[in-house]
């Protein structure tokens, strides 16, 4: 601020009551300070910093009063307030609530409800216009999250069969699944199902003598003197094998999976 009577160049500290109608206001100079009439003052165009008495004041303050006291004493006299000046006061009210106001209440508090043994949630709300307000609610419940049900759970009660219907309307359909199998290869020819090179544990699916692996040996039947089908397979491999057969061969053959509950 200039001082008119003077042409001094200082910048205002403090805000006094207005006395008579006229505003008083403390200004500091380069080298004192002086009480000085609102009358003759004038803001300074060629002030680097015209906003230096709050920038300062905000900076240096012990107590947010005198900040809001600039911001006033500023608006009074037509000079605006910048946006960093404000969010640094807001900066240090934040401070002073988290550093200052919140541990007390906590303090306060904790002596009036410490030996409740209800839970309760509490909300507390400020604002200039309205004041505090406070609200309690109840404590939201948890719920626990069911887990999904696998898919694999379906498979678990279920199991499939096979059922073949033949150009005569003939229909194969076994318990055993393996049965239902060396209907078709039968139906088909064995040599010709052969010479279609399905492999199974490493061998030929049709073979022609015993495996020597009586692990293997096992699951081999005889379908024609001589000839052995291997039926180590589950019952979606089998269902390949049949469907392949059926059209390479042209057997015209209504093959079907049917879901049967354990």
């Amino acid at each position: 601020m200039k001082n008119v009577i003077t042409n001094e160049i200082g910048y205002v500290i403090e805000v006094y009551p207005p006395r008579r109608g006229r505003q008083l206001y403390k200004v500091k100079y380069d080298d004192r300070e002086s009480d000085e009439l609102s009358a003759n003052l004038l803001q300074d165009e060629n002030t680097r910093d015209r906003l230096n008495v709050l920038e300062i004041t905000v900076k240096d303050m012990k107590e947010l009063d005198k900040a809001y006291e600039a911001v006033e004493m500023l608006e009074t006299l037509g000079v605006p307030v910048s946006k960093e000046t404000l969010n640094a006061i807001i900066h240090k009210e934040r401070e002073h609530l988290l550093n200052e106001i919140v541990p007390h209440i906590k303090q306060e508090l904790e002596q009036l409800v410490g030996k409740m043994r209800t839970s309760f949630h509490l909300s507390l709300s400020y604002s200039k216009e309205t004041g505090i307000e406070i609200s309690i609610e109840e404590p939201q419940k948890q719920v626990k999250k069911k887990k999904p049900i696998e898919k694999v759970n379906e498979y678990r009660w279920k199991k499939s069969r096979i059922r073949v219907t033949f150009p005569d309307k003939h229909v194969s359909y076994h318990n055993r699944v393996s049965d239902t199998f060396v209907d078709v290869i039968k139906y088909a020819g064995v040599k010709n199902v052969e010479q279609m090179g399905f492999m199974l544990l490493g061998m030929n699916i049709i073979s022609r003598r015993l495996s020597k692996n009586e692990k293997y040996k096992k699951y081999q039947r005889e379908i024609e003197p001589g000839f052995y089908v291997c039926t180590y397979c589950n019952t979606e491999r089998r269902l390949k094998i049949l469907n392949e057969i059926n059209r390479k061969l042209k057997l015209n053959l209504v093959i079907e999976e049917v879901m049967i509950e354990n």
